[in-house]
């Protein structure tokens, strides 16, 4: 199979952004081992670059992709065998053909921005403090014993931060425009672990009950990710962090797990889905702007057995992979009261933790590098895998001169032991 764009003309009455391929079949009589793939071509002359072309053998691409058994567009040779040996060390998240589901994970969404507008497009700031309702430094408002909570778009959280982006100060005929933007948190407003963001809407506490009565989760925490995949444009693909549990748009979709994955296997799982080796094979997986179950069933992870099983030797001395990740994703996440739940559940008691950003640069280094070796990558697929995020090495080469978060990670890499 042999896939193009057609940016360079090659239909000139067809649109650039056009693919099309070229497919060759053949019949059962004749035996193939392998079969031939190269995607993003421009023209013909790329066909014959080996660099872009790569074989994949049926038993490999159902590892890749058990349950649809469709075809990976990887970009090059290289990239092709970094994410091989990654779904070779790995099962995926959950596989319908075998009917494994290691985490117990089940995938939800609530209020369609649409489709559900009437549960929550009449609940605006002003509204409700017409009606009498006062606003909390919580983010929720209140009135006797009525209760609205906020409901949370996917464009405000990011990898651990539950409070990445806010309305507030924004002008009403600004927040409820198409696309609307929120702002950054100020560093004084992420340092105050009393501060929570402004929605643009919030919801009644007795019908969000009533909508999440058959969950089946009594947690008041939840692990909520963006449904938005514009790799061309955004300088990360896996942002998600657990949460306090409120509602959510369709575009933050959350996950809840079964009782047999405690809470500090959760933020374990939060590790590894943000990091940059589970990024990079999320991106070889997508097909569109939106990252759709069927593809987050499909994408490579270590169950939660795998973590007792590994030790990590590194400043603190050595200690299980498991508390090694745990201690740091907690530390990440655990910014403000309203996750104090989180910290009740885990017997914790020094939390929340105070906003440090360079605190934060290492603890995440220190996390990507231990799970780049939990994967099985040598330093050089490691930088291989950093470099391809083109999005993130731009903008801080232009902040900082230099790519700030590869050499954080790739000093700690050489530094850090992993073994059995």
């Amino acid at each position: 199979l042999f896939s193009f764009v057609n940016s360079e003309g090659l239909f000139p009455d067809v649109h650039p952004n056009e693919r099309f391929c070229l497919l060759t079949t053949c019949g059962s009589q004749i035996n193939i081992d392998n079969f031939s793939l190269s995607f993003y071509n421009t023209n013909i002359e790329m066909l014959r670059d080996e660099e872009r072309r790569y074989t994949l053998t049926a038993d490999q691409l159902a590892k890749i992709n058990p349950n649809t058994k469709g075809a990976p567009t990887f970009e090059n040779q290289r990239v092709r065998d970094i994410a091989v040996s990654i779904y070779n060390k790995f099962p995926v998240l959950i596989n319908d053909v075998e009917n494994t589901n290691p985490w117990g994970m089940t995938y939800h969404t609530l209020y369609h921005m649409t489709n559900d507008s009437d549960v929550f497009d009449e609940n605006t700031k002003e509204s409700l403090e017409d009606d009498g309702f006062s606003l909390g430094k919580d983010g929720i408002f209140k009135k006797d014993s009525e209760t609205y909570l906020p409901l949370y778009e996917a464009k405000y959280i990011h990898q651990f931060d539950h409070r990445y982006g806010t309305f507030e100060g924004i002008p009403k005929e600004d927040r409820f425009k198409r696309r609307a933007s929120t702002r950054d948190l100020t560093d004084q407003q992420k340092k105050d672990v009393d501060y929570e963001i402004i929605p643009r809407y919030w919801v009644a506490e007795e019908d969000f009950r009533e909508d999440i009565e058959n969950l089946d989760w009594d947690r008041e925490w939840v692990f909520a990710f963006r449904d938005v995949a514009r790799v061309t444009s955004d300088r990360r693909t896996a942002m998600g962090t657990i949460t306090p549990f409120y509602p959510f748009s369709n575009k933050a979709p959350f996950v809840t797990f079964e009782d047999w994955v405690d809470a500090e296997e959760a933020v374990c799982f939060t590790t590894l889905f943000t990091s940059f080796t589970f990024d990079f094979a999320l991106r070889q997986s997508l097909s569109g702007a939106s990252i759709n179950l069927y593809i987050l069933k499909q994408l490579p992870m270590p169950e939660p057995a795998h973590l007792n099983k590994f030790e990590v030797e590194y400043e603190e001395g050595s200690v299980s992979l498991k508390e090694f990740l745990y201690k740091r994703g907690l530390q990440l996440m655990w910014t403000s009261h309203s996750l104090d739940p989180l910290g009740e559940e885990l017997g914790v008691s020094s939390g929340p933790y105070e906003w440090d950003t360079h605190e934060r640069e290492q603890l995440r280094a220190e996390i990507d590098a231990v799970i780049a070796k939990l994967y099985g990558l040598d330093r050089s697929d490691f930088e291989f895998v950093l470099d391809s995020f083109d999005i993130l090495e731009k903008q801080q080469v232009s902040r900082y001169g230099e790519y700030k978060q590869k050499m954080n990670c790739l000093n700690i890499y050489d530094d850090i032991r992993l073994r059995k």
